[in-house]
């Protein structure tokens, strides 16, 4: 991995290649860093990961957004909140089979899930 740094210097632009190591080490002493892919998702429930793989191909979400739907969902039975859940703008229906198999593995069977899309008639 190269990564490209214009540096601003006597009103002069320089361009700078940077390895990897060179590259974390510049992130580090600014406060950053660089985190491998395989990582970055080292803290979410295996079991999400489980009904992320059912659903993925059906939604335009993130994987990181469908977390948020996923511990969503378990604070919402969590707590015993009340109510239907109701998604609108709906594509493939990923984010809707997200939310029910969530439901499902929390163990909510007698809520109503909504699924909502505009259809545009010219």
């Amino acid at each position: 991995m190269f990564l490209t740094k214009n540096i601003s210097a006597n009103f002069k632009k320089k361009k700078f290649i940077m390895n990897e190591k060179e590259a974390s080490d510049f992130l580090k002493s600014r406060g950053y860093g660089l985190v491998h892919p395989s990582e970055h998702l080292i803290d979410i429930d295996k079991n999400f990961i489980d009904i992320w793989n059912k659903v993925s191909d059906f939604t335009m979400i993130s994987i990181e957004r469908g977390y948020s739907v996923f511990k969503s969902i378990e604070y919402i039975i969590s707590n015993n909140i009340k109510g239907e859940i109701a998604e609108c703008g709906v594509w493939k229906g990923g984010c809707c089979m997200l939310s029910a198999l969530s439901l499902l593995y929390f163990g909510s069977t007698d809520r109503k899930y909504i699924c909502m899309i505009h259809l545009r008639y010219d």
